[in-house]
C-alpha cells in the first residue's frame, strides 16, 4: 500500500443465505509507509488514512474478502466499491465497458435487460437464476418471498412462471443453431419447406403481444399463431405498442458459452441493446431470412444466461456479445460453509484449496461452495470428495498428480500417511520376466485412497 491508494473498512457475513460484504467507511492513504508507518500496541501495523465517507453499504456476493487486509484486483469490483471517488478524480475510465456492474448494492433497482451469471462450477449460478428471474418478473413478490427465506416457495413461484409461459428455459450446446433459437425451415410433409419459429422468436412475439392495446380477456384466449398475426400486422402497419404496464418475460439460457453465440443470435445480436428495442430512441427493425418477417425486440423481454468459466473464459467471448450483456460474477463463497460441521472448518478447507488452485491454475477453475451445501457429516463430505471434487481436479490437472496432491494438502509416501493422494512404488523386475528394456518406465505411481477419514480432510488445511 502507498500514498493515494483507496481503502475500505469492511465486514463480511451471511444474510439470508447470501454472502455479504459490508463497507463501513472509505478513505485514501495519506502517506507512504516510509513516512507514515507506525506500530500501535492495540491496532498493530498502521498507516494514516483520510476518511472520505462513513456511509454504510452492503454488496451481495463479495463475502469472500475475508482476510484482514486484501487487495481488490477485479476492475468491476473496484468500480463497485470505489467508482464514485475515482470518477470524481477523472480516473474511472474503463478499458472494457462490456463487463457491467457485477456485484451491486442490495438496494439498487433491477434494470439490466441482458445479463450473464458467470463463474466456476458449483458457485450457484443456476440457483441465482431463479432469484434473478423472479426479481425481473415480479419484484414485490420476490421481496416478500425472500424476506420469508423460504426457498421452496421461491422455487414454486419460478415454476409457476414457466407453466404460465412468462419464463422460458433453454440450454445451449455445440449443435444448437440459429434455426433452433430464432427461425428455420422444416418439412411441410408435401416435399416442400416452411418457416418455423425458434425459442427466442416465439418468446419475443409473446412479449410484443403483451404491448398491444387489446382487452385482457381476449389476450388470454388467443393461440400463438393468432398472437403472431396481430403482432406482425401491427409492425407492418406501424401501429402503437404500449409496454408501460405490460408483463415482463424472461428467457433463461443455461450454459450460454457452450454454443456458438454469434451464429445462434445472428442479426438479432444488434437488437439486444436496450435502446434498439421497440419504443426506444434508436429502435431498429430487421427482416428475418427465412420467413421474411419484419422483426424487432420488445423492451419487456429479458435475457439471463449462465456461463461456466471452467469451460470457456469470459475473455474469449465475442466482443459484440460482451458489450450487450452485463456480467455478474459468481465466485466460490466459503462464508456460506461457516459452522457447517463441528469436526472441521469446511470454509477454511475450501478457501485453502481454492487459493492453491489460483496459484497452480487460475481463479476460473476454482471449486464452488455448492458442492458442499447440504453436507451434514464427515461421511457425506468424503463422498463429495470422492464423487465430485477429486474427479474435477483430475479433469483440471490431467495426470499431473503432483499438483493434485499439493491442492489436497500433500502426497503421502505410503497409504499409511494421512493424505488422500499417496505414492506407490512398482517393482518392474517382479512384473516382467525381462525388464532390462523397461528401465525408462516410471516405477512410482500415484494412488487415491479408496476410503479416507477426518484426518485426511483436516490435513488439507492444517
Amino acid at each position: 500500500m502507498r500514498q493515494g491508494d483507496y481503502v475500505a473498512l469492511k465486514a463480511t457475513y451471511v444474510k439470508k443465505g447470501l454472502s455479504i460484504l459490508k463497507i463501513c467507511a472509505i478513505g485514501v492513504i495519506s502517506e507512504d509507509p516510509a513516512e507514515g508507518y507506525e506500530f500501535d500496541s492495540q491496532l498493530g501495523h498502521t498507516l494514516p488514512v483520510n476518511w472520505l465517507d462513513t456511509d454504510e453499504a452492503e454488496y451481495e456476493g463479495l463475502g469472500y474478502f475475508r482476510r484482514t487486509v486484501e487487495a481488490v484486483k477485479k476492475e468491476e469490483v473496484i468500480m463497485t466499491i470505489f467508482g464514485k471517488y475515482l470518477e470524481e478524480q477523472g480516473g474511472a475510465e474503463s478499458t472494457d465497458d462490456s463487463i457491467g456492474k457485477v456485484p451491486v448494492p442490495i438496494s439498487r433497482p433491477f434494470g439490466e435487460r441482458n445479463q450473464i451469471l458467470y463463474g466456476p462450477p458449483g458457485t450457484g449460478k443456476t440457483y441465482h437464476v431463479v432469484d434473478t428471474s423472479l426479481q425481473i418478473l415480479d419484484p414485490e413478490r420476490y421481496k416478500e418471498l425472500n424476506e420469508l427465506n423460504n426457498r421452496k416457495m421461491i422455487g414454486d413461484a419460478f415454476r409457476q412462471y414457466i407453466n404460465k409461459g412468462q419464463l422460458i428455459f433453454t440450454t445451449f450446446h455445440p449443435s444448437y443453431a440459429y434455426e433452433d433459437f430464432i427461425e428455420g425451415l422444416k418439412s411441410d410433409g408435401q416435399g416442400g419447406f416452411e418457416p418455423t419459429d425458434g425459442v427466442f422468436k416465439r418468446a419475443s412475439i409473446e412479449a410484443l403481444f403483451l404491448g398491444l392495446p387489446i382487452e385482457g380477456s381476449i389476450k388470454k384466449d388467443l393461440t400463438y399463431e393468432s398472437k403472431k398475426n396481430r403482432v406482425m400486422q401491427a409492425l407492418q402497419n406501424g401501429l402503437p405498442f404500449d409496454f408501460r404496464h405490460a408483463e415482463r418475460m424472461v428467457v433463461v439460457i443455461d450454459e450460454i458459452n457452450r454454443g456458438n453465440i454469434s451464429k445462434i443470435f445472428g442479426e438479432l445480436i444488434t437488437l439486444l441493446e436496450a435502446d434498439k428495442r421497440r419504443n426506444e430512441d434508436n429502435e431498429i427493425m430487421v427482416m428475418l431470412p427465412y420467413s421474411r418477417d419484419r422483426f424487432i425486440l420488445p423492451p419487456n423481454l429479458y435475457v439471463v444466461g449462465t456461463m461456466n468459466t471452467a469451460d470457456r473464459s469470459i475473455a474469449l467471448l465475442d466482443t459484440a456479445l460482451r458489450r450487450r450483456f452485463a456480467f455478474r460474477e459468481m465466485m466460490p463463497d466459503p462464508m456460506l460453509l461457516v459452522n457447517t460441521l463441528d469436526e472441521l472448518q469446511l470454509d477454511v478447507l475450501l478457501e485453502t484449496m481454492n487459493r492453491r488452485i489460483e496459484v497452480l491454475y487460475d481463479r476460473e477453475h476454482t471449486i464452488g461452495h455448492a458442492f458442499f451445501i447440504g453436507v451434514k457429516s464427515v461421511e457425506e463430505l468424503v463422498v463429495v470428495f470422492q464423487n465430485k471434487v477429486i474427479p474435477l481436479l483430475q479433469e483440471y490437472f490431467y495426470e499431473d498428480w503432483e499438483k493434485i496432491g499439493l491442492i489436497l494438502g500433500g502426497i503421502g509416501k505410503s497409504e499409511l500417511e494421512p493424505y488422500i493422494i499417496y505414492k506407490r512404488t512398482n517393482s518392474i523386475s517382479s512384473l516382467f520376466k525381462t525388464s532390462s528394456s523397461l528401465s525408462h518406465f516410471e516405477e512410482t505411481e500415484y494412488r487415491i485412497k479408496q476410503s479416507f477419514t477426518l484426518e485426511e480432510l483436516r490435513a488439507i488445511y492444517e
